[in-house]
């Protein structure tokens, strides 16, 4: 009957202490998870940050990029060659001028 009563005792000693550790490792793991939730949120604004800095700084040639692929969408080959061809031929006869 003693043993039985001091396994009795044991288990519950022994169940109260775990209980205790426990409780314990589960509050340290809350802190461990908070301060990465500290940790994440700060490292995310900064990337946020350098994200909106870097948008700011390339929207200037991102806007001309744009302009230009629509631009040259409404252009035909053969029109520009002729554009340039007239232009050309502009310049030699004022060249030509100022040479005689």
């Amino acid at each position: 009957m003693e043993i039985v009563i001091k396994i009795l005792i044991d288990t519950i000693v022994i169940g109260l202490i775990s209980l205790i550790f426990f409780k314990r490792e589960r509050k340290i793991e809350n802190k461990i998870e908070e301060e990465f939730r500290k940790r994440d949120k700060f490292f995310d604004a900064r990337f946020d940050f350098k994200l909106r800095a870097l948008e700011e700084l390339l929207a200037p040639i991102r806007l001309q990029l744009i302009r230009s692929k629509i631009t040259l969408n409404g252009y035909d080959a053969n029109s520009m060659m002729d554009g340039c061809n007239y232009r050309d031929s502009k310049i030699r006869n004022i060249m030509m001028h100022i040479k005689e």
